[in-house]
């Protein structure tokens, strides 16, 4: 009854060609001839986001025409079960006593219904529409169903007196993807996670070739766990079925939430690991690093490998969160996913635009912007509703705004919100604009 609505009215006034032009389908046959509709015709209406069931009826009749006890069993029914009722009336022929006596009927219902006059089209002088406000109706609907004209506004009323059903809530499906060139670990981490050997491990290079996707459920979350065929440096990229492998690991980058960037403890950090990296944040992707195969060190072999060594090898990307990690024996991959999660969170979430002027000003304060022949001014911050965390910064030059001072911006910003693992992005635009 909830999402249910029902044309009635007497024969011939456009009904079954309203059913058709709301339901986008030819279901119901439309004919001049008076009483082609008996039974009641059931169509599904989509609109802006929104669907209800539609029910065409019979034309009420005379009492003297045949079925016309069995067609007003027929609209009684459907009137019963709808929560809207469309009573049409024909334009053309102005207002009738049937019209009025099924008026007076719908009124002792407690239903909702809308006077629908069908056939507005054409000449105005041959158009009854204002002898309908005798059935005391504050509001009337003028339409032509067979032209198209006027439905979209009766879908939008419909649409709104139909009862809003609470949405339920979807659970969020968070996408992590394992990175890094070649035997790192990212099959053998999978295997770990979910307890089987879905990936194929091997000490032989370019084992995994496509990027397989898996799901996964912890602390309440539904992951999807995307192992990637590993990434060499370019130069090392002749086979084509190697190519092919990495242009499946960039697809995976492209479509997935947090990147886990697998960094093999025994060689260290290495030129193409900072590259993964780079390609990762250029993507805007929210980022961890797992150290892997750290159960293989010993402990001055781990003092190279320890975060503070690490970050300063970053650079001014030390927002990234470093996890130690050993596939192989299940260490801290729990932990590796609770961070993830963390990450996540930190990458879509929303700053309101006082807190983030309160804390322009006080960096500004602390350390306002080198001068030059102008004077140059940081007056507004606002943050883009986008899938990583970006700024409008609005200056009176922004041309001028050095790449120095916005570094110190960004790290002044982390210390005062969230955004562990998640690159920052600040667009600058001219106050004037």
């Amino acid at each position: 009854m909830k999402k249910k609505v029902v044309i009635v009215g007497r024969s011939n006034v456009g009904k079954s060609t309203l059913f058709n032009c709301l339901t986008e389908k030819s279901v119901a046959i439309v004919d001049r001839k008076p009483g082609i509709t008996r039974d009641r015709h059931y169509g599904k209406v989509s609109y802006r986001g929104c669907s209800f069931t539609l029910i065409d009826t019979g034309g009420c009749m005379e009492k003297e025409e045949i079925y016309n006890d069995k067609i007003l069993e027929q609209v009684l029914l459907a009137i019963q079960e709808s929560f809207i009722i469309l009573f049409v009336v024909d334009g053309r022929s102005g207002l009738t006593v049937l019209d009025d006596r099924i008026a007076q009927y719908i009124r002792k219902l407690d239903k909702k219904f809308l006077l629908v006059v069908n056939k507005t089209e054409g000449n105005p002088e041959k158009i009854f529409l204002y002898d309908f406000y005798q059935l005391g109706l504050e509001k009337i609907y003028p339409i032509s169903a067979a032209h198209k004209i006027g439905t979209e506004k009766l879908l939008q009323v419909i649409i709104d007196l139909l009862p809003q059903e609470k949405k339920q809530k979807k659970k969020e499906l968070i996408h992590f993807s394992f990175i890094g060139h070649t035997n790192v670990g990212k099959s053998t981490l999978l295997n770990s996670y979910l307890k089987e050997n879905r990936s194929i491990v091997d000490e032989s290079a370019h084992t995994t070739r496509d990027s397989h996707n898996n799901h996964y459920h912890l602390y309440g979350y539904n992951l999807i766990l995307t192992d990637t065929a590993g990434i060499p440096p370019r130069a090392k990229i002749k086979e084509k079925i190697i190519a092919r492998s990495v242009k499946s690991s960039i697809i995976a980058i492209r479509k997935t939430d947090i990147c886990f960037i697998l960094i093999d403890a025994v060689k260290g950090l290495t030129n193409q690991d900072k590259h993964l990296i780079k390609l990762t944040i250029n993507y805007k992707k929210g980022i961890l690093i797992l150290v892997n195969k750290w159960d293989l060190l010993d402990g001055s072999s781990k003092i190279k490998m320890d975060k503070t060594v690490l970050q300063e090898s970053l650079g001014n990307i030390s927002y990234i969160p470093i996890i130690y990690i050993s596939a192989k024996k299940k260490l801290n991959i729990l932990q590796a996913l609770k961070k993830g999660i963390e990450v996540y969170k930190n990458k879509y979430s929303r700053i309101g635009t006082a807190k983030l002027n309160k804390i322009l000003q006080k960096a500004i304060k602390k350390h306002p912007h080198p001068q030059k022949n102008q004077p140059i001014t940081l007056n507004y911050i606002t943050q883009l509703p986008l899938a990583s965390p970006t700024f409008i910064l609005f200056s009176n030059h922004p041309s001028y705004v050095n790449s120095n001072y916005l570094i110190y911006l960004e790290n002044f910003f982390r210390k005062y919100f969230s955004f562990e693992g998640v690159p920052i992005k600040f667009v600058l635009r001219d106050k004037r604009t």
